[in-house]
């Protein structure tokens, strides 16, 4: 086992129920939910002794569509963004649009005080739903330490549900949840409009 490397000891599901995606992350990752006034969401934290090294997990309803042909339009301000933050340096970035589908991703560095910090952003939209991803070291070691676990959280996270990997179908509240609707056409159960909840489920890595 490499000791310069990360060690999985399993993975979680992490859903949101009222915008419909989820992902995995790493078991032992405590979640932390923040405030709607800094912008909501939950960040998972692989060092309680470290919590400037975060993965924070974002996600809104729009007012309006988004479609592919935005894409130019949402990736300038994806970067006027990021050139807003002290003393950044990009090093990566990239805008993809597949439809319904539309992809930015950017990694870069800036400064925090007398730190200098590493992030990778990420930031989905398919219909009227955002996420937006941030994976980031408290320096650039760290950063490059755990980017094996940001990379499998980035990479796992879909506009779908991983438990339907397991129960055969989609979005359920709970595993005891038989999944259908009252008109018995054997529908997914969708969530009320204000339904935010996440659930976790153990998986393997």
């Amino acid at each position: 086992m490499d000791p310069d490397l990360p060690v999985f000891h399993g993975l979680i599901v992490y859903r949101h129920l009222r915008h419909r995606f989820s992902l995995l992350y790493p078991e032992g990752w405590p979640q932390q939910h923040l405030d709607e006034r800094d912008g909501g969401g939950v960040a998972f934290s692989p060092n309680p002794d470290e919590p400037a090294t975060y993965m924070l997990v974002q996600s809104h309803r729009l007012r309006v569509r988004v479609r592919p042909d935005d894409l130019d339009t949402l990736h300038e301000g994806f970067l006027d963004g990021l050139r807003q933050l002290p003393g950044v340096e990009i090093e990566s970035e990239a805008a993809h649009a597949v439809d319904p589908l539309i992809d930015l991703q950017a990694r870069h560095t800036y400064r925090d005080g007398d730190a200098t910090r590493k992030r990778w952003i990420r930031v989905l939209y398919q219909d009227r739903v955002q996420i937006s991803l941030i994976a980031q070291g408290a320096s650039v070691a760290a950063f490059d330490y755990w980017l094996p676990m940001f990379n499998m959280i980035m990479r796992t996270v879909q506009f779908a549900d991983w438990w339907a990997e397991a129960t055969g179908t989609s979005w359920r509240r709970s595993l005891g949840d038989s999944g259908r609707r009252r008109g018995g056409r054997g529908e997914n159960l969708a969530p009320p409009a204000d339904q935010t909840k996440d659930e976790g489920r153990r998986t393997e890595p």
